[in-house]
Protein backbone atom coordinates (compact mmCIF):
# COMPACT_ATOMS: atom_id res chain seq x y z
CA UNK A 1 0.00 0.00 0.00
CA UNK A 2 1.39 3.35 -0.92
CA UNK A 3 2.38 5.61 1.74
CA UNK A 4 1.04 9.34 1.82
CA UNK A 5 3.47 12.21 2.44
CA UNK A 6 2.38 15.77 3.12
CA UNK A 7 5.40 17.76 0.66
CA UNK A 8 6.23 21.28 -0.42
CA UNK A 9 8.34 21.86 -3.45
CA UNK A 10 10.16 25.00 -4.21
CA UNK A 11 13.69 26.06 -5.58
CA UNK A 12 16.65 28.41 -5.03
CA UNK A 13 17.87 29.88 -8.29
CA UNK A 14 16.13 27.02 -10.12
CA UNK A 15 17.50 24.38 -7.71
CA UNK A 16 14.55 22.01 -7.38
CA UNK A 17 13.99 21.63 -3.08
CA UNK A 18 11.48 18.98 -1.81
CA UNK A 19 10.14 18.98 1.83
CA UNK A 20 8.73 15.96 2.94
CA UNK A 21 6.60 15.65 6.35
CA UNK A 22 4.18 14.07 8.59
CA UNK A 23 3.22 10.72 10.19
CA UNK A 24 4.47 8.06 7.62
CA UNK A 25 8.05 9.09 7.34
CA UNK A 26 10.27 6.18 8.65
CA UNK A 27 12.65 5.85 11.61
CA UNK A 28 15.03 4.32 9.98
CA UNK A 29 17.80 6.10 8.16
CA UNK A 30 18.36 3.54 5.40
CA UNK A 31 14.74 3.56 4.53
CA UNK A 32 14.53 7.44 4.95
CA UNK A 33 17.44 7.19 2.10
CA UNK A 34 15.30 4.80 0.25
CA UNK A 35 12.27 7.13 -0.07
CA UNK A 36 13.74 10.10 -0.55
CA UNK A 37 15.92 8.91 -3.44
CA UNK A 38 12.27 7.69 -4.75
CA UNK A 39 11.09 10.81 -4.55
CA UNK A 40 14.15 12.38 -6.09
CA UNK A 41 13.14 10.47 -9.09
CA UNK A 42 10.87 11.03 -12.28
CA UNK A 43 8.00 9.62 -12.08
CA UNK A 44 7.84 11.48 -8.73
CA UNK A 45 8.07 14.88 -7.71
CA UNK A 46 11.89 14.89 -8.75
CA UNK A 47 14.19 17.36 -7.53
CA UNK A 48 17.70 17.71 -6.41
CA UNK A 49 17.98 17.44 -2.81
CA UNK A 50 14.73 16.35 -0.23
CA UNK A 51 14.67 17.45 3.51
CA UNK A 52 12.53 15.22 5.58
CA UNK A 53 11.27 17.41 8.38
CA UNK A 54 10.77 16.25 12.05
CA UNK A 55 10.26 17.36 15.65
CA UNK A 56 12.85 19.29 16.80
CA UNK A 57 15.47 17.98 19.65
CA UNK A 58 16.83 20.59 22.28
CA UNK A 59 16.65 23.98 21.50
CA UNK A 60 15.89 23.90 18.11
CA UNK A 61 12.23 24.59 16.28
CA UNK A 62 12.71 21.43 13.40
CA UNK A 63 14.90 19.10 12.68
CA UNK A 64 15.72 18.22 9.07
CA UNK A 65 17.34 15.15 7.46
CA UNK A 66 18.62 15.66 3.51
CA UNK A 67 19.01 13.48 0.55
CA UNK A 68 21.46 14.30 -2.00
CA UNK A 69 20.57 13.09 -5.79
CA UNK A 70 23.74 13.78 -6.90
CA UNK A 71 25.74 11.78 -4.08
CA UNK A 72 22.28 9.25 -3.45
CA UNK A 73 23.15 9.80 0.21
CA UNK A 74 22.47 12.05 2.79
CA UNK A 75 23.96 15.08 2.89
CA UNK A 76 24.92 16.73 6.05
CA UNK A 77 24.27 20.27 5.09
CA UNK A 78 21.86 22.20 2.34
CA UNK A 79 21.92 26.04 2.67
CA UNK A 80 19.20 26.09 -0.13
CA UNK A 81 17.58 23.53 1.12
CA UNK A 82 16.81 25.80 4.48
CA UNK A 83 16.54 28.53 2.08
CA UNK A 84 13.24 27.26 0.55
CA UNK A 85 12.27 26.05 3.69
CA UNK A 86 12.41 29.60 5.28
CA UNK A 87 10.05 30.33 2.83
CA UNK A 88 7.93 27.96 3.10
CA UNK A 89 7.68 28.43 7.13
CA UNK A 90 6.34 32.20 5.67
CA UNK A 91 3.95 30.92 3.10
CA UNK A 92 3.05 27.11 3.83
CA UNK A 93 1.17 25.15 6.44
CA UNK A 94 4.70 23.99 7.77
CA UNK A 95 4.87 26.72 10.49
CA UNK A 96 1.20 25.59 11.82
CA UNK A 97 1.97 21.77 11.31
CA UNK A 98 5.27 21.82 13.77
CA UNK A 99 4.20 24.78 16.12
CA UNK A 100 6.78 27.29 14.58
CA UNK A 101 5.79 30.80 13.21
CA UNK A 102 8.38 32.80 11.15
CA UNK A 103 9.77 35.28 14.08
CA UNK A 104 12.82 36.75 13.78
CA UNK A 105 14.85 33.55 14.03
CA UNK A 106 14.37 29.52 13.64
CA UNK A 107 16.77 27.46 14.74
CA UNK A 108 17.29 24.16 12.69
CA UNK A 109 18.71 21.05 13.48
CA UNK A 110 20.95 19.55 10.72
CA UNK A 111 23.63 16.67 10.66
CA UNK A 112 26.52 19.58 10.54
CA UNK A 113 25.18 21.04 13.46
CA UNK A 114 22.14 24.07 14.00
CA UNK A 115 21.45 26.87 12.15
CA UNK A 116 20.04 30.10 12.65
CA UNK A 117 16.97 31.33 9.95
CA UNK A 118 16.70 35.09 10.75
CA UNK A 119 13.64 36.46 8.91
CA UNK A 120 13.32 40.15 7.54
CA UNK A 121 11.04 42.64 6.37
CA UNK A 122 11.76 45.68 4.06
CA UNK A 123 9.38 48.33 3.01
CA UNK A 124 7.77 47.10 -0.21
CA UNK A 125 9.55 43.80 -0.11
CA UNK A 126 8.68 40.54 0.48
CA UNK A 127 9.80 38.68 3.85
CA UNK A 128 12.67 37.04 3.30
CA UNK A 129 15.20 34.76 5.42
CA UNK A 130 19.15 35.06 5.82
CA UNK A 131 20.37 31.11 6.44
CA UNK A 132 23.17 31.33 8.80
CA UNK A 133 25.91 28.77 8.35
CA UNK A 134 28.41 28.72 10.63
CA UNK A 135 28.76 24.91 10.92
CA UNK A 136 29.00 24.70 7.56
CA UNK A 137 32.11 27.16 7.69
CA UNK A 138 33.52 25.39 10.80
CA UNK A 139 33.53 21.64 8.86
CA UNK A 140 35.54 23.54 5.96
CA UNK A 141 38.04 24.37 7.73
CA UNK A 142 38.17 21.02 9.89
CA UNK A 143 38.81 19.61 6.88
CA UNK A 144 40.96 21.69 4.87
CA UNK A 145 41.20 24.71 2.95
CA UNK A 146 44.43 24.90 0.66
CA UNK A 147 45.29 25.88 -2.65
CA UNK A 148 45.95 22.88 -5.31
CA UNK A 149 46.49 22.05 -8.59
CA UNK A 150 44.48 19.57 -10.61
CA UNK A 151 44.81 18.37 -14.05
CA UNK A 152 47.21 21.32 -14.82
CA UNK A 153 44.52 24.11 -13.43
CA UNK A 154 45.16 26.02 -10.53
CA UNK A 155 42.10 25.15 -7.89
CA UNK A 156 41.16 25.56 -4.25
CA UNK A 157 40.17 22.80 -1.98
CA UNK A 158 37.40 24.05 0.66
CA UNK A 159 36.04 20.99 2.63
CA UNK A 160 34.45 18.82 0.00
CA UNK A 161 34.49 21.82 -2.90
CA UNK A 162 36.67 21.78 -5.37
CA UNK A 163 36.40 25.83 -6.17
CA UNK A 164 38.06 26.49 -9.52
CA UNK A 165 38.21 30.33 -11.43
CA UNK A 166 36.90 30.01 -15.17
CA UNK A 167 39.73 31.99 -15.59
CA UNK A 168 42.27 28.94 -14.78
CA UNK A 169 40.37 26.92 -16.80
CA UNK A 170 40.49 29.23 -20.23
CA UNK A 171 44.28 29.78 -19.66
CA UNK A 172 44.78 26.27 -20.77
CA UNK A 173 41.53 25.92 -23.03
CA UNK A 174 40.99 29.28 -24.43
CA UNK A 175 38.53 28.32 -27.04
CA UNK A 176 36.37 27.33 -23.94
CA UNK A 177 33.39 29.02 -23.12
CA UNK A 178 31.04 28.97 -19.56
CA UNK A 179 28.08 31.13 -20.89
CA UNK A 180 27.52 27.81 -23.58
CA UNK A 181 28.74 24.96 -21.73
CA UNK A 182 28.90 22.48 -24.53
CA UNK A 183 30.27 19.06 -24.76
CA UNK A 184 33.50 19.91 -24.59
CA UNK A 185 33.76 22.03 -21.62
CA UNK A 186 31.50 19.09 -19.46
CA UNK A 187 34.61 16.54 -20.73
CA UNK A 188 37.24 19.16 -19.65
CA UNK A 189 35.18 19.74 -16.56
CA UNK A 190 34.66 15.83 -15.69
CA UNK A 191 38.52 15.67 -16.37
CA UNK A 192 39.59 17.75 -13.83
CA UNK A 193 36.99 16.51 -11.14
CA UNK A 194 38.46 13.02 -12.22
CA UNK A 195 41.92 14.18 -11.54
CA UNK A 196 40.93 15.66 -8.25
CA UNK A 197 39.46 12.15 -6.90
CA UNK A 198 42.62 10.72 -8.61
CA UNK A 199 45.07 12.78 -5.81
CA UNK A 200 42.79 11.14 -3.22
CA UNK A 201 42.03 14.75 -1.43
CA UNK A 202 38.66 13.23 -0.48
CA UNK A 203 37.89 9.67 0.65
CA UNK A 204 35.04 9.65 -1.89
CA UNK A 205 34.16 10.94 -5.01
CA UNK A 206 33.69 14.41 -5.47
CA UNK A 207 30.10 15.70 -5.88
CA UNK A 208 30.68 19.64 -4.65
CA UNK A 209 32.09 21.46 -7.59
CA UNK A 210 32.07 25.01 -7.46
CA UNK A 211 33.10 27.36 -10.91
CA UNK A 212 33.12 31.25 -10.74
CA UNK A 213 33.74 33.81 -12.96
CA UNK A 214 34.66 37.30 -12.15
CA UNK A 215 33.17 38.83 -14.86
CA UNK A 216 29.67 39.54 -13.52
CA UNK A 217 26.91 40.81 -16.05
CA UNK A 218 26.19 43.75 -13.22
CA UNK A 219 29.84 45.86 -12.47
CA UNK A 220 28.62 45.75 -8.66
CA UNK A 221 28.81 41.98 -8.56
CA UNK A 222 31.81 39.67 -7.41
CA UNK A 223 31.28 36.91 -9.81
CA UNK A 224 28.73 34.99 -11.47
CA UNK A 225 28.50 31.10 -10.55
CA UNK A 226 27.60 27.55 -11.92
CA UNK A 227 27.52 24.24 -10.00
CA UNK A 228 28.78 21.33 -11.74
CA UNK A 229 28.63 18.48 -9.23
CA UNK A 230 28.56 15.54 -11.91
CA UNK A 231 29.71 16.84 -14.71
CA UNK A 232 30.40 13.56 -16.16
CA UNK A 233 26.28 12.97 -15.64
CA UNK A 234 25.39 16.61 -16.79
CA UNK A 235 24.34 16.90 -13.19
CA UNK A 236 25.09 20.72 -13.01
CA UNK A 237 23.17 22.46 -10.48
CA UNK A 238 22.38 26.62 -11.69
CA UNK A 239 22.44 27.57 -7.77
CA UNK A 240 24.38 26.11 -4.74
CA UNK A 241 24.37 28.08 -1.32
CA UNK A 242 26.67 26.34 0.32
CA UNK A 243 28.68 26.43 -2.80
CA UNK A 244 28.18 30.00 -2.52
CA UNK A 245 29.66 30.08 0.40
CA UNK A 246 32.69 27.89 -0.42
CA UNK A 247 33.28 30.44 -3.59
CA UNK A 248 33.28 32.94 -1.12
CA UNK A 249 35.64 31.47 1.51
CA UNK A 250 38.20 31.00 -1.93
CA UNK A 251 37.96 33.98 -2.89
CA UNK A 252 38.69 35.46 1.10
CA UNK A 253 41.23 33.40 0.95
CA UNK A 254 42.97 34.49 -1.86
CA UNK A 255 42.56 38.19 -1.78
CA UNK A 256 42.21 39.44 1.63
CA UNK A 257 44.68 37.30 3.98
CA UNK A 258 44.85 38.91 7.28
CA UNK A 259 41.67 41.03 7.45
CA UNK A 260 39.53 41.36 10.33
CA UNK A 261 35.76 42.32 9.73
CA UNK A 262 32.39 41.44 7.32
CA UNK A 263 32.66 40.89 3.99
CA UNK A 264 29.45 40.61 1.68
CA UNK A 265 29.97 38.95 -1.95
CA UNK A 266 27.06 38.65 -4.52
CA UNK A 267 26.97 36.13 -6.95
CA UNK A 268 25.11 35.86 -9.73
CA UNK A 269 23.37 32.58 -10.39
CA UNK A 270 20.50 30.29 -11.43
CA UNK A 271 20.05 30.38 -15.15
CA UNK A 272 20.35 27.80 -17.22
CA UNK A 273 22.10 24.87 -16.15
CA UNK A 274 24.85 24.97 -19.28
CA UNK A 275 25.57 28.73 -18.72
CA UNK A 276 27.43 30.12 -15.89
CA UNK A 277 25.44 33.22 -14.34
CA UNK A 278 21.83 34.20 -14.23
CA UNK A 279 19.02 36.03 -12.57
CA UNK A 280 19.28 35.06 -9.16
CA UNK A 281 21.52 36.88 -6.61
CA UNK A 282 23.17 35.07 -4.21
CA UNK A 283 24.44 37.45 -1.08
CA UNK A 284 26.83 35.61 1.00
CA UNK A 285 28.11 37.45 4.27
CA UNK A 286 31.90 36.27 5.83
CA UNK A 287 32.73 37.32 9.25
CA UNK A 288 36.63 37.02 9.41
CA UNK A 289 38.86 37.06 12.47
CA UNK A 290 42.21 37.54 11.11
CA UNK A 291 41.89 35.99 7.70
CA UNK A 292 40.17 32.88 8.58
CA UNK A 293 36.63 33.14 8.07
CA UNK A 294 34.35 32.32 11.39
CA UNK A 295 30.69 32.36 10.04
CA UNK A 296 29.01 33.18 7.19
CA UNK A 297 25.17 33.89 6.15
CA UNK A 298 23.43 34.05 2.67
CA UNK A 299 20.48 34.59 1.09
CA UNK A 300 19.07 33.86 -2.47
CA UNK A 301 16.88 36.36 -4.69
CA UNK A 302 15.06 33.99 -6.20
CA UNK A 303 13.24 31.26 -4.03
CA UNK A 304 9.68 30.18 -5.12
CA UNK A 305 6.97 28.07 -3.17
CA UNK A 306 6.22 25.92 -6.66
CA UNK A 307 3.93 22.97 -5.25
CA UNK A 308 2.05 21.58 -2.16
CA UNK A 309 0.35 18.57 -1.44
CA UNK A 310 0.09 14.97 -0.63
CA UNK A 311 2.38 12.35 -2.65
CA UNK A 312 1.55 8.44 -2.58
CA UNK A 313 4.41 6.44 -2.94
Amino acid sequence: MAKKLNFVKGHMGGNEILLLYGSNIPDNDAEKLKLGLKVLSPPYLRGHQAGFLLPAKGTAHLQVKIVNAASKSFMPMCGGLLQVLGKALIETNISAHFGVSETEVVVVETDLGCCRLEFESRRDQEKSAWTEMKPFVEECYALGVQSIKVAGIRAMKVGEFLVIDAEDVYNLYPDLDFQRIDTKALNVLADVQKDFDRQGFLEHENTDFALYDLSPKVPSNTARVIFPHKPYGEYIEPACGTGAIAVAIALMETRKRGYTGEVEFRFESGGSPFCIGGPDLTTVRLYVQGGRVISASFRHSLVEILATGKIYI
